[in-house]
């Protein structure tokens, strides 16, 4: 699992460098000289997000993560027994079950999804399988019938069209004309 997340956070950074809004900006400035529609620079007056505070958003984010990282190791790092993790087991609880979070995602997301999936499977298999099976039987009884019509003369082809073609146009005048 270290090499998928190592190379998803090596593109991360290599994504970034390529398109860091009001510092630089490689596709647009690429795109630009094509004219090409509006890029981020001629949008950014009309837009919320301005560079300073994409600045400031990442500023404050990885701030908020080194924070995270701070307070892990001194909670779990240091020693086998912190006093913090003594001191407040619960809390310690609270942490290793992220909040609550992957309960509450399994019962209100995860759970309901499975129990459609596992209804739905039964209509599929029951339904949409037994009309695929009658398709398949009348493209299959379809494909015999036109087998024998087939002779392999593109002549007999040609001229089975000319005399569709001329029905049709003969149906067709003579509906006009009543």
């Amino acid at each position: 699992m270290f090499w998928p997340v190592a190379i998803l956070g090596l593109l991360t950074v290599v994504g970034g460098l390529i398109g860091i809004p009001g510092v630089t900006n490689i596709p647009g400035d690429f795109l630009h000289q094509a004219q090409a529609a509006p890029t981020r620079e001629a949008l950014e007056a009309v837009e919320f997000s301005t560079a300073k505070s994409w600045l400031l958003a990442l500023t404050v984010g990885l701030g908020a993560a080194f924070l995270g990282i701070l307070g892990a190791w001194l909670i779990w790092g240091r020693t086998a027994t912190s006093p913090l993790r003594t001191k407040f087991p619960r809390l310690g609880r609270v942490f290793q079950r992220a909040f609550g979070w992957d309960a509450l995602y399994d019962s209100a997301i995860t759970r309901p999804v499975q129990g459609i999936a596992s209804s739905t499977a039964r209509l599929d298999t029951a339904a949409t399988a037994a009309t695929f099976d009658e398709v398949e039987v009348a493209f299959r009884e379809g494909s015999r019938i036109v087998r024998a019509a087939q002779s392999g003369l593109l002549r007999v082809y040609a001229f089975g069209t000319g005399v569709a073609f001329v029905i049709v146009v003969v149906a067709f005048l003579w509906v006009k004309g009543s």
